[in-house]
């Protein structure tokens, strides 16, 4: 029987607040224009169940291996396992649960999708064991599973995803993933401090990973930018010129949350400071605005 003061430990170990990065399975229900079609609708939201089971469980298997790293961190010995709050024995359980859960939710829906699920898990598996520890490889896989979401969101609903979409995903989550980086880098060359145990950077390459997330920015900005311009917007917008709007937009997002990393005010998570930021609302509603105008 569990304790009733472990259950708010239990709750943070399982990141909830990470669960918002699974709304990238609704944009291939958003581009394929079916946001009506109930069916579609139904799959993509156990799609989206699915995945927050799952990769709360992959969260809780990280935090298992990490657990020696996380103790010598300056913030992440306050995570539930590292600070004893939840033993490894009620993790080890309760991300096995998930798992199940997830994997009963992923079997309802295409096999294609199952098939997508199980390339995040190893991925992901890959990323915690080996990956985080290698630059530059680190960020890309973690890219790599955002665009993951964005195609599993395309097999729950059986749509061919679009290249575009994929290459700007991509783009843009490598930049997230870089703005991370930079900002641990960032706060350890503050502290005077390494980078810490578990990470292949040197406080040296700051710089180096600013301009890297910056480039990757305006990448996935160039990409809208072919993407408005080709004959592939007509065929689903009737109005794709007002797609031009999402440049500005999401340029501003882009150059503002880099702004501010540089600045040395931005939260250790991007998703994070997305989610505590009202401009980034903002944003994503004038977003949604031009292009539901464009349709």
């Amino acid at each position: 029987m569990v304790k009733l003061a472990v259950w708010p430990a239990l709750f943070r170990l399982v990141r909830p607040h990470h669960w918002v990065k699974n709304l990238l399975l609704l944009v291939p229900l958003m581009t394929s224009h079916r946001v009506a079609d109930l069916v579609a609708v139904s799959n993509e939201l156990r799609a989206i169940a699915a995945m927050c089971f799952i990769a709360s469980a992959v969260y809780i298997v990280n935090d298992v291996f990490d657990l020696a790293s996380d103790r010598l961190h300056r913030t992440k010995r306050w995570r539930p396992i590292a600070s004893g709050e939840v033993s490894i024995r009620a993790a080890t359980i309760l991300a096995i649960a998930l798992t199940l859960a997830g994997g009963l939710l992923a079997a309802s829906l295409p096999r294609v999708f199952l098939v997508w699920t199980g390339i995040y898990v190893v991925v992901a598996s890959l990323y915690s064991l080996r990956l985080k520890r290698l630059p530059i490889v680190d960020v890309l896989a973690l890219a790599f599973l955002y665009t993951v979401r964005v195609l599993l969101g395309a097999a729950a609903i059986a749509v061919p995803p679009s290249a575009w979409l994929l290459l700007f995903v991509l783009a843009l989550f490598l930049s997230l993933a870089l703005l991370k980086r930079y900002v641990e880098l960032d706060e350890a060359e503050r502290r005077n401090a390494d980078v810490g145990p578990g990470r292949g950077y040197r406080v040296s390459d700051r710089h180096g990973i600013g301009w890297f997330g910056a480039v990757s920015g305006a990448l996935a900005l160039l990409v809208i930018v072919f993407y408005v311009d080709g004959s592939e917007a007509a065929t689903y917008y009737s109005a794709p010129a007002v797609l031009w709007g999402l440049v500005p937009c999401l340029g501003y997002w882009l150059g503002r949350a880099w702004l501010v990393a540089w600045r040395g005010n931005m939260h250790a998570d991007p998703i994070v400071y997305a989610l505590r930021d009202p401009i980034s609302y903002a944003v994503v509603a004038a977003m949604a605005g031009l292009t539901y105008l464009a349709l």
